[in-house]
């Protein structure tokens, strides 16, 4: 079976979302599944909204199962500055926005890797609306792991709540789910 696994930063960075799915990926891979992970090449979620490119390459960058991508911090503030308006934005103000060759790396990869299964998360990010355009391109299985926060206001984003209806939701915990 292969797997594609995406989250907005990879470990060893601190974010719990993350982490979980790299030690699916982990399992995935000692079961003798084909895994990839595509995650952005950032160490912090505040990298995505940084007035210059941090780019803080992570370890392994040789991992041929590991693809990080590039990306453009410049829309953070705009898309930011929109949401106060056009919620539905936030999402873009939150999550990484890949470059156009990194967009179109990513696009090509999962088209020709054809995973039988997308695994991304955490939501709320912009790597839920890319796992979801993957999933159209190539027909796969979606899944997504949220790590809801009930107080978060941005789990009543109508673009998230749209593809979650549409998607398989894995939790982590009975209150989650």
């Amino acid at each position: 079976m292969k797997v594609l696994l995406m989250s907005h930063i990879q470990p060893p960075a601190i974010d719990g979302g993350s982490h979980i799915i790299a030690k699916l990926g982990e399992y995935f891979q000692s079961h003798g599944h084909q895994t990839k992970f595509l995650s952005s090449n950032c160490y912090l979620t505040d990298d995505f909204a940084s007035t210059r490119q941090k780019s803080k390459i992570l370890q392994n960058i040789d991992d041929p199962n590991s693809i990080r991508l590039s990306v453009i911090t410049i829309f953070h503030r705009p898309f930011k500055f929109l949401s106060r308006f056009f919620p539905v934005f936030k999402v873009f103000a939150i999550g990484p926005i890949f470059s156009f060759y990194s967009s179109f790396r990513l696009l090509v990869t999962s088209y020709f890797f054809h995973p039988d299964i997308i695994i991304a998360g955490p939501l709320p990010t912009t790597i839920v609306i890319y796992a979801k355009l993957i999933q159209i391109i190539t027909g796969s299985q979606l899944i997504i792991i949220p790590c809801f926060h009930e107080n978060d206001p941005d789990f009543k984003n109508p673009l998230l709540l749209n593809i979650l209806k549409h998607s398989v939701v894995g939790t982590l915990s009975d209150h989650e789910k």
